[in-house]
């Protein structure tokens, strides 16, 4: 189980946590701030990724499910994030 409590700063509706993407099995609690995630989601739009909020923590995880542990080295920001794989049952801190 993950548990979350955050200062939300971005799109204070669309960032709640923690976040799932059921059809890829993630399960993402993040905290902090992409610099860059705007330039991140146009990146990952023209990949074929929807989102469904104007939040950096859905980049974050759309971002996973694209690069996985690859992402972080896009990540332009400060941030401390666990996402749990459901199908790999493993946790990424």
């Amino acid at each position: 189980m993950f548990g979350h409590s955050r200062l939300a700063i971005i799109d204070l509706e669309g960032g709640k946590q923690p976040m799932l993407d059921t059809e890829a099995g993630f399960m993402l609690s993040y905290n902090g701030e992409l610099y860059n995630y705007r330039e991140l989601r146009l990146e990952l739009i023209a990949k074929g990724h929807q989102f469904h909020s104007e939040s950096d923590t859905e980049v974050l995880l759309k971002a996973w499910i694209e690069w996985g542990e690859e992402a972080v080295h896009k990540f332009n920001g400060f941030f401390a994030f666990s996402i749990y794989d459901k199908r790999e049952k493993k946790i990424f801190l």
